[in-house]
Order: structure tokens, then C-alpha cells, then sequence
């Protein structure tokens, strides 16, 4: 994953857009593909004909915290019972994937079928 940065994305955006031999071309991006357009386009601005962003979405501290730390639950019923299926055993309490191998067996079965 080292080699997976939105740096590494956007040489190979243009390294792709000179093997193909294209001088200036529109750039599609959906959620997190919308982020790494308008990067590519900060960067390489003479390069970019047009801009198409049918699912806007950044990454900023905002809109993170807008969906995984409680904005999004006014918008669907049944978060809290979903929510509340999640065993305790999970590291930082909230999240609702764990994000570090601290599973245990008891924690990993109760993500069993």
C-alpha cells in the first residue's frame, strides 16, 4: 500500500494520458474518484478539457465526520439497530469496522452468518 498514494494515482493518471498520446482530455470522477479529478486538475490544470463529478465527495475532516460520526443518521431509519449489532470487542468503540488486528475470536464470530 506504500505505492498506493493520490500522488502515485495521479503520475499514473498522467503517465496513462501520454501513452495514449492525449494532449488534453475530460477527467470523470465519481465520490472518491471526484477528489483525485480535481487533484489531477490542481495539478495538471493545461491538460484538463472539462470536468465531470456526478458524485462530488473530498475526504475533508468534514464530510467524514458528517457520515461516520453521526450526520448521516437523520437519513435512514434503523441506524441505531444497526449500529447496535456491533460487538463492543472492537477497537475505539464507534467505528464500526475495525481498524487494527486487535480482533479477538469472540469478536470475529460475532460477524459470523
Amino acid at each position: 500500500m506504500s505505492l498506493n498514494t493520490t500522488g502515485h494515482l495521479l503520475r499514473d493518471m498522467e503517465q496513462l494520458r501520454v501513452h495514449l498520446g492525449v494532449e488534453r482530455w475530460l477527467v470523470f470522477g465519481g465520490s472518491w474518484g471526484s477528489a483525485l479529478s480535481v487533484a489531477y486538475a490542481e495539478r495538471n490544470p493545461e491538460r484538463v478539457s472539462e470536468m465531470v463529478l456526478p458524485a462530488f465527495w473530498l475526504m475533508g475532516r468534514a464530510e467524514v465526520d458528517w457520515l461516520y460520526r453521526g450526520g448521516s443518521r437523520g437519513l435512514f431509519r434503523g441506524v441505531g439497530a444497526v449500529r447496535g449489532g456491533v460487538p463492543e470487542c472492537q477497537d475505539g468503540g464507534d467505528r464500526p469496522l475495525p481498524t487494527s488486528g486487535s480482533w479477538t475470536p469472540r469478536c470475529a464470530r460475532a460477524f459470523e452468518p
